[in-house]
């Protein structure tokens, strides 16, 4: 899995307010493509490896669900309001 993968599954598990290994078994269980690529003890690794990465997105996501701005992907997206 690609760092990219590894830290969006680690934003989903968050969005779904489960901890790291509960969030992991719910998206086998639920989602088997999305974790299939990996076993829970390495993906934990991974995630613990990438943690400073994924805590500045933390930091830089907005927590107001009514905010405009998403994090959708990881590919710039600019839109022109007119």
């Amino acid at each position: 899995m690609s760092d990219v993968e590894i830290i969006f599954i680690q934003l989903v598990i968050e969005c779904l307010g489960k901890s790291q290994n509960s969030g992991y078994l719910y998206l086998q269980a639920n989602h088997p493509d999305l974790v299939n690529y990996v076993d829970r003890s390495r993906f934990n690794r991974f995630v613990s490896s990438l943690f400073t990465v994924i805590k500045k997105i933390r930091t830089r996501m907005p927590r107001n669900e009514n905010c405009e701005c998403k994090i959708v992907d990881s590919f710039p997206l600019i839109v022109n309001k007119f």
